[in-house]
């Protein structure tokens, strides 16, 4: 189903979909998956406990808002609500649908992906909650990774702020060199975005841009 959606979502940005309509622009299939938790979760709350949906079934509905979040301005927040339902489960003793490491990544591309002024900030605000969630918890699966920064760098070279993007790396190079799971290590994508990033502006003229 998340399949089909991101195919439709392809077809809608090559104009040979319709943006506003549920059958081609995959609303159709947020539904599906929507009521597809929906139901699992009320035959778990009558007993079924093997049919709980798990940290896979959100996680596999907010990337699928991370492809719609291409054609859907408000696929970004969608995904937010998402996480914060599953924040809300765990909290309540739901741990089968405790949130990881890759639901984090998730929402974060859902910004990157989007056209939204506030992109960058939003990748950000949801970096340092993971960060502060890891530390309040202690759960391993929740330390962020190279591609959560990496999500990061790249939104800010799409933004065009290379100062921003350059920050983000210089905080996982600080992180790194404390970080014991080899988790945090930058790697060439990380600094190519940065380069990148600087070289939009150095060709606008600018030699501080180039240095």
């Amino acid at each position: 189903i998340a399949v089909r959606a991101k195919l439709k979502v392809k077809l809608c940005r090559s104009k040979k979909g319709s943006r506003w309509s549920p059958d081609e622009n995959g609303l159709n299939e947020i539904k599906i998956l929507n009521d597809t938790i929906k139901y699992l979760r009320e035959k778990g709350a009558a007993g079924e406990q093997q049919m709980l949906p798990t940290t896979i079934a959100y996680n596999t509905l907010m990337s699928t808002w991370a492809h719609l979040s291409r054609i859907h301005p408000n696929g970004p927040l969608e995904a937010e609500k998402v996480l914060q339902h599953m924040i809300f489960l765990k909290d309540r003793g739901s741990d089968e649908v405790a949130p990881d490491a890759l639901s984090y990544l998730i929402v974060m591309r859902c910004w990157m992906n989007s056209d939204q002024p506030n992109r960058g900030h939003r990748v950000e605000w949801w970096l340092s909650k993971q960060w502060k969630d890891y530390e309040f918890e202690g759960r391993d699966k929740l330390i962020p990774t190279t591609d959560a920064y990496n999500v990061g760098i790249r939104t800010y070279e799409r933004m065009t702020e290379p100062q921003k993007a350059q920050r983000l790396l210089s905080d996982l190079i600080r992180r790194s060199d404390l970080d014991q799971s080899g988790k945090l290590k930058p790697n060439s994508e990380s600094f190519a975005s940065v380069i990148r990033a600087w070289l939009v502006v150095a060709d606008t003229g600018s030699k501080d841009a180039l240095e």
